[in-house]
């Protein structure tokens, strides 16, 4: 499908009649602050750009809708076009102006949702490198790889063996990544959409290292394959370098967000002030 350009008369229409109001917010909990947000289209066809196709909804439910990983998509098509309809008629009403003090409680539930995804995604990127150094270490037990080994009885090769075993051990971790990975960036922008593709990449080249050493025979693709799932210890390791580099931007990220909770928490409690409110 080819992405067209949405028509700006078609856009603009979306746009005003929506109030830049995400129907999904207005339709599941009568939230009806301005978002920041973006025009889904309803039929998952960039191509079509009809206006009865087209929705405003906040980054978060149009990351959750709109996303082409679909096995994320929580919510129908009928359903956004009925929440359309009413927060137009309520927009048209006027009636967007009249929200209450609901600003303050949307922020706190937001921020309550950022320390939960936040210590989330802390407790899984601060185990990723350990996790990644255990699945590729070039030492281990004789029993290693027995698992797939008696899955595979016609294939010998221990090394893959070895790979994939300690692949599937740790798929729970890698299965939570991807499941917070689409909130993630809702939340804390698109620019930590890499770092958890970096994983979940790094993760599919040993994966598929390993497979490709169930038919390798000749020595070069055997080496090239054996590179990618052994740890370096003698050299830079690419592979570790990366998915560093990607636990430290995540890590960076959640502990300003954790840091700042601690803070808020402390002044609450009494225990600490405020710079402005510190004693010259």
């Amino acid at each position: 499908m080819t992405r067209k350009t949405t028509p700006t008369a078609i856009e603009t229409a979306v746009l005003v009649k929506s109030a830049r109001r995400c129907a999904l917010c207005f339709s599941l909990t009568g939230d009806l602050l301005e978002k920041l947000g973006q025009i889904a289209h309803l039929d998952q066809d960039p191509s079509n750009t009809s206006e009865d196709n087209l929705a405003f909804l906040c980054l978060l439910h149009h990351t959750l809708y709109d996303s082409k990983t679909s096995q994320h998509k929580n919510y129908t098509k009928s359903e956004v076009k009925v929440a359309r309809l009413q927060l137009y008629e309520c927009v048209e009403n006027g009636k967007h102006h009249l929200q209450p003090v609901r600003a303050s409680k949307r922020s706190e539930i937001i921020e309550v949702r950022q320390i939960e995804l936040a210590e989330e995604a802390v407790e899984i990127f601060s185990q990723l490198p350990g996790i990644f150094r255990y699945i590729r270490s070039p030492f281990g037990s004789s029993d290693e790889g027995s698992s797939i080994a008696s899955e595979r009885e016609e294939i010998n090769d221990h090394v893959s063996h070895i790979a994939l075993e300690r692949l599937r051990t740790c798929e729970e971790l890698f299965k939570r990544l991807d499941a917070i990975r689409h909130k993630f960036v809702a939340y804390f922008g698109m620019e930590n959409r890499m770092s958890f593709e970096v994983v979940l990449r790094t993760r599919g080249e040993i994966l598929a290292a390993a497979e490709a050493l169930l038919v390798a025979i000749d020595p070069i693709s055997r080496t090239k394959a054996e590179s990618i799932i052994w740890f370096h210890t003698v050299e830079a390791d690419d592979l570790d370098l990366r998915i560093q580099r990607a636990t430290d931007q995540i890590l960076k990220v959640c502990q300003s967000v954790l840091r700042e909770d601690s803070t808020t928490q402390g002044i609450r409690n009494g225990q600490t002030k405020p710079a402005d409110l510190k004693n010259d």
